[in-house]
């Protein structure tokens, strides 16, 4: 193996992922076996033996300083801060361009709460996603501003235009507005234009994207710009610990592999990782959370508690693996690939935002176009799939066709 070998030809000096810590490399080689066998298992049968000798070896990235992360800096010229950062906290301070996913942030606010927006605050301590004001900024914390012009869906939500079975009090939807204290972002199908709203975007936050951690400020007087936070010196989470506790847990459930754990174990432990991670990160680029923000310990026992009790009330393996790949989706944040592998492999989260003014949003993409670059520069490369083709199924998808609505 190249990585265990020695002297002048022993690999670069200038690893700047694990600073030439070849143990280090080993378990991510080891643990991306893993993740590859999991994706594998719904078509090869073999897998389950696989799985169980890397667990039993147990030589994974399961430790937070194993984590594999791209680092971004501040710099400005050249520009290596993080792409969201750089994106929405400009040097004008006209406010952010990017939306956030509604559905995202109503995840994690409220969603387990019944809808009712359940944030961290000096009078409430005790409940709440922990990662809430690390996760997203909010240039408001109120709706005090929405209008028609600025939120075209403010005037439209109770017309018919999102789905009945959704509540039409927006404190309990993840449609337009996500309850009443800031939250605002796009809806999924939402393709019109955008509105003069930049100010009243919430923005990503100190984790990952090395932003500004949500200390109620609401962007000052003059709306943020690139002095937030970190300056933009946040991280690309390519695989992190959390995420092969994830794995674990649904490996346990799944295929009964319980060498590191129960599955209901695995899934506690990798929820307490992702927020260790995100809460010490603010730490380790710079930046002083405001401590009368910062998540209790109580807080965080009572979401991992929360967790627990949704995953002991399913009635059904079929449940327990919602809130097992729905946690591994939340602490996802940040890295777009896992989410999609997951919702592919398993369907999950299920209750996934349905699309909005498109009564038919026509099939899921199972299969990404080829990039231009393969197709074009290389004569041996297939011709590039035409947009029926983005139906077809990868290799270890073995799923129905209307598995993903």
């Amino acid at each position: 193996m190249i990585f265990k070998k020695t002297g002048a030809s022993a690999g670069p000096t200038n690893d700047v992922f694990y600073g030439g810590n070849t143990d280090n490399w080993v378990a991510l080689a080891k643990t991306l076996k893993l993740k590859f066998y999991m994706q594998a298992r719904l078509v090869d049968n073999t897998v389950g033996p696989k799985i169980q000798a890397l667990l039993t070896e147990n030589n994974l990235i399961n430790d937070p300083s194993q984590d594999f992360v791209w680092t971004y800096s501040a710099s400005v010229s050249p520009d290596s801060r993080q792409p969201h950062f750089a994106v929405n906290y400009t040097s004008s301070g006209s406010g952010a361009s990017e939306y956030l996913s509604n559905y995202f942030m109503w995840l994690i606010t409220a969603q387990k709460y019944g809808g009712t927006v359940t944030i961290n605050s000096p009078t409430n301590t005790t409940s709440g996603d922990p990662r809430a004001r690390y996760y997203f900024y909010r240039q408001q914390t109120n709706y005090n501003w929405a209008n028609p012009t600025a939120l075209q869906c403010y005037a439209n939500f109770n017309n018919g235009t999102y789905p009945a079975w959704y509540p039409s009090i927006p404190d309990q939807t993840c449609y337009c507005l996500v309850g009443g204290r800031g939250y605002f972002g796009r809806d999924f199908g939402d393709n019109s234009g955008a509105n003069p709203n930049q100010t009243f975007i919430t923005t990503w936050g100190v984790y990952p994207a090395g932003g500004a951690f949500d200390d109620n400020s609401a962007g000052g007087s003059n709306g943020i710009d690139n002095s937030f936070g970190a300056k933009g010196a946040g991280i690309f989470p390519i695989w992190l610990s959390s995420y092969t506790l994830f794995l674990e847990s649904e490996a346990a459930l799944t295929l009964g592999i319980t060498t590191n754990g129960s599955a209901r174990t695995l899934l506690q432990q990798g929820v307490d990782a992702s927020i260790q991670k995100v809460i010490g990160f603010p730490g380790s680029v710079g930046v002083t959370a405001t401590s009368a923000y910062v998540p209790t310990t109580t807080q965080i026992t009572n979401y991992e508690n929360l967790v627990l009790a949704n995953y002991d009330s399913a009635s059904s393996d079929d449940s327990r693996l919602n809130t097992i790949i729905t946690e591994y989706y939340i602490a996802l944040w940040g890295n777009g690939v896992e989410p999609y592998n997951n919702l592919r492999r398993t369907g999950k989260p299920s209750n996934l935002q349905l699309p909005v003014a498109v009564p038919n949003p026509g099939f899921f993409i199972r299969s990404f176009f080829y990039p231009s670059v393969f197709v074009n520069r290389n004569q041996n490369a297939p011709t590039q799939k035409n947009p029926g083709n983005a139906v077809n199924k990868v290799f270890w998808d073995n799923n129905p066709d209307n598995f993903i609505k």
